[in-house]
């Protein structure tokens, strides 16, 4: 079965332009349908405000009708108003009365009406009271009372008691309700109105928000992927999905990594293979080296052979190793960083391994503990990280035999944290100049340029490092101390590499 949202996906034009045009065309509509909508509503009230004159007039004939002593009932004045007398029970919910002031007198009496108003809820104001008592005419008063009932928004019950009495002609009919279904009924206010539009624009708004969001999010999703990627080449290839400029950027993404990894791979492959041919002529080298009879001579040839061996090992390692390829597993840091210490102090080397410091908790003071408490945990930290133990491995050796070599000692010192984990590896060596501590991570480059094996390696031991912390996606930084030497940060983030 499809899927909705694709098939929804499918219908949208193909270009960014076209989606942000369709969208702009949904908001104007949107907008439009919500202002027509008031439109009506207004509108419709102008009207009901008309036809309440023709209510209350409605209202005042049907009275004098009966004051005339006939008996009006059912529909009256053009259907607005519905008429009927007696008394009778009132409609389930209308509890709240509300007496108004009499009308003026009319012609034929010379004792004024009473006027009750029945409401399910809420009344006339005073304001309106008063604008009824001060009516001229019998006919004023009914149109004012009912234009304020129409207006009123609720249904309404009107009951007019006729004047009974010595000096009134005997009538059939004493009491009179009026009713208006199409005027005098429960409705929305107007500030009502006016808020339910102000909602419904800001739901279109926020519904324009929301597919703007969903209409970038390809290109951010992109974006995305794109700096997670970094410098990376051998990676699966960017999904090609979204608007046709998303689909472009992520086919021009993985058509540009493809060729720099097709061009790395021919590098690699060029200087490994000069490499290892080199071991041939080497071979060579070194069995007319053992034909040579002066022993001082012959000692110098294997020598610079030994050399020249161990430069090639190096170079086809770093060539042929692969961080990636090694499995991320789970390990016990501070374990492994102590193991590897222990290694060099075993062999009486100068390296010293500093375990992270205690958890520190510092309290705030509350109602009842006015003062800041400070809770230290002196239990030993074990720091579990994912991660390539062998590679990483490798880079802690590297840096701890460059410490050694040019700072005389290495102190390791681990610390963690909520988003990542720190190792630092210090010496007392002369440190680096600032200008040389981007170029020391590049591949074969060093400080010493002399090139001689006992002066320093072949310039791989810090390009393996930042290899190994690019691969855990991490950061390696270089610092001098003040008081003097080195200090070799990597920063790894807690999250699975």
């Amino acid at each position: 079965m499809a899927n909705p949202t694709r098939r929804w996906a499918e219908l949208l034009p193909a270009s960014l332009g076209g989606r942000i045009l369709a969208l702009q065309l949904a908001g104007t509509a949107a907008i439009l349908g919500v202002g027509a909508l008031c439109a009506v509503e207004w509108g419709e009230r102008e009207r009901d405000a008309a036809r309440a004159d023709l209510a209350g007039w409605a209202v005042h004939d049907a009275m004098m009708q009966a004051l005339d002593g006939r008996a009006p009932s059912g529909e009256f004045g053009s259907s607005t108003v519905v008429v009927r007398h007696g008394p009778g029970p009132l409609p389930t919910g209308f509890t709240v009365q509300q007496r108004l002031p009499a009308p003026p007198s009319p012609p034929a009496t010379l004792v004024p009406s009473e006027v009750t108003l029945w409401l399910q809820a809420g009344g006339l104001s005073e304001r309106v009271r008063s604008a009824l008592d001060d009516a001229p005419t019998a006919r004023t008063y009914f149109t004012l009372l009912s234009r304020e009932l129409a207006a009123l928004n609720r249904e309404s019950l009107l009951v007019v008691t006729l004047p009974q009495g010595p000096g009134v002609l005997r009538r059939e009919v004493s009491t009179l309700r009026f009713e208006s279904p199409a005027l005098w009924r429960d409705r929305m206010p107007p500030v009502s109105v006016l808020l339910s539009a102000l909602a419904a624009l800001g739901a279109v708004f926020v519904a324009l928000g929301v597919a703007s969001r969903a209409l970038a999010q390809p290109i951010h999703s992109l974006a995305s992927s794109i700096d997670a990627r970094g410098e990376e080449v051998q990676v699966p290839p960017l999904p090609e999905t979204g608007p046709v400029e998303a689909r472009a950027m992520a086919r021009a993404d993985n058509r540009l990594r493809t060729r720099l990894a097709s061009v790395l791979a021919d590098q690699t492959r060029m200087l490994a293979a000069v490499s290892h041919d080199l071991r041939t002529p080497s071979t060579r080298l070194r069995l007319r080296a053992e034909l040579v009879a002066e022993a001082e001579l012959r000692e110098a040839l294997l020598r610079d052979l030994d050399e020249m061996d161990e430069m090639l090992t190096e170079v086809l390692e770093f060539l042929s190793h692969e961080v990636r390829e090694e499995a991320v597993k789970s390990v016990d840091l501070t374990a492994l960083l102590q193991s590897v210490c222990d290694d060099y102090a075993d062999l009486g080397r100068p390296v010293t391994f500093s375990e992270p410091p205690p958890l520190t908790f510092h309290g705030v003071p509350t109602l009842f503990a006015s003062t800041q408490q400070t809770h230290v945990f002196q239990h030993a930290r074990k720091v579990r990280q994912s991660c390539r133990p062998i590679a990483l491995r490798r880079a802690l050796c590297n840096l701890i035999d460059n410490a050694l070599k040019y700072g005389h000692r290495a102190d390791v010192q681990l610390d963690a944290g909520g988003d990542a984990v720190r190792i630092a590896v210090h010496d007392t060596g002369p440190g680096i100049p600032e200008d040389e501590m981007e170029k020391v991570f590049l591949p074969l480059y060093r400080l010493e340029s002399s090139r001689q094996r006992s002066t320093g390696g072949i310039g791989l031991g810090l390009a393996i490092v930042k290899a190994v912390v690019a691969a855990h996606h991490g950061r390696v930084e270089l610092r001098n101390r003040p008081e003097g030497g080195l200090v070799v940060s990597l920063e790894l983030p807690r999250s699975p590499a």
